[in-house]
């Protein structure tokens, strides 16, 4: 539901985890991680020994690091506007810059999710009265 990991997942977006034995994940995954009371989905940025670090795309920092074991699972399939795409082992320069501007600009944040909102809202519309038509092409 958060911002953190913008633009790679936006609010909203369906997310497929398969959990991994820890030796099978690697810098650049994106991550379920256990954090507290709560979990997180961040980016693996150092992993191997007791302690791994993550981070959101959209952070200026790492996360305080996590025992190996509060890494529950990598997100193998991102699911938005009835599209499914496996997550980039790297964040391409584009979208560190788009990063970093949503992570600093309140307003331009703010304005990428209103548009995203639109987008999404548009899409799923556009999905529902495809099943619709459909739906009335076999009861006819």
């Amino acid at each position: 539901m958060g911002t953190s990991m913008l633009p790679t997942i936006w609010p909203g977006d369906v997310l497929q985890i398969e959990s991994k034995p820890r030796a099978e994940l690697a810098i650049g995954d994106v991550v379920l991680v256990k954090r507290e009371k709560s979990v997180v989905i961040h980016r693996l940025v150092k992993s191997g020994g007791p302690q791994w670090i993550t981070r959101g795309d959209a952070m200026p920092q790492d996360d305080p690091p996590v025992a190996a074991s509060d890494v529950l699972g990598r997100v193998s399939q991102v699911e938005r506007c009835n599209r499914a795409t496996e997550p980039k082992k790297r964040v391409l320069p584009v979208q560190r810059v788009l990063a970093w501007v949503l992570c600093r600009w309140q307003t331009c944040r703010n304005v990428a999710l209103r548009t995203h909102a639109l987008r999404r809202e548009r899409s799923l519309r556009q999905a529902e009265t495809m099943t619709l038509g459909r739906g009335r092409s076999q009861a006819g």
